[in-house]
């Protein structure tokens, strides 16, 4: 079955990996960093060698996310993610494994990811099984 396995972040968060500050004042070294990206390409070897990748990437912060609706036939677009959130979505993998079990053991990885001082974050992330046929009536 195939599982989206979503990692959440905040603006505070890509600042402070750019230099700045995250949303509890702290920095990220050079080294945490390394260390998260280091993590998370371990999870993306580990997936690769068990075939159970599909497709993952990581992508920019809230502030490069451009929302779209269309109002009165006219396109409107508006800058940050639609629901005004703190938090949006920081990557995500698509994977295809054997149960929901193994998906929320790639989760926890995941969660473990270290971040400033290389303690583990703990951050959320989401499980959420891939639509494999549109619902029916």
């Amino acid at each position: 079955m195939k599982y989206m396995i979503a990692l959440m972040g905040t603006q505070g968060d890509w600042d402070a990996m750019r230099g700045g500050r995250d949303d509890q004042g702290r920095a990220w070294s050079r080294g945490d960093v390394r260390a998260m990206v280091d993590h998370m390409d371990g999870i993306d070897a580990e997936l690769r060698s068990r075939g159970e990748l599909v497709e993952g990437q990581g992508l920019e912060g809230p502030s490069a996310t451009r929302t779209v609706r269309l109002r009165d036939g006219r396109r409107e677009v508006t800058e940050g993610p639609h629901n005004g959130s703190r938090e949006a979505l920081a990557g995500y993998w698509i994977v295809d494994c054997a149960s929901e079990e193994r998906a929320l053991e790639i989760a926890a990885l995941a969660s473990a990811c270290p971040g400033p001082g290389g303690a583990p974050g703990g951050d959320p992330v989401e499980v959420r099984p891939v639509m494999e046929e549109p619902p029916g009536p």
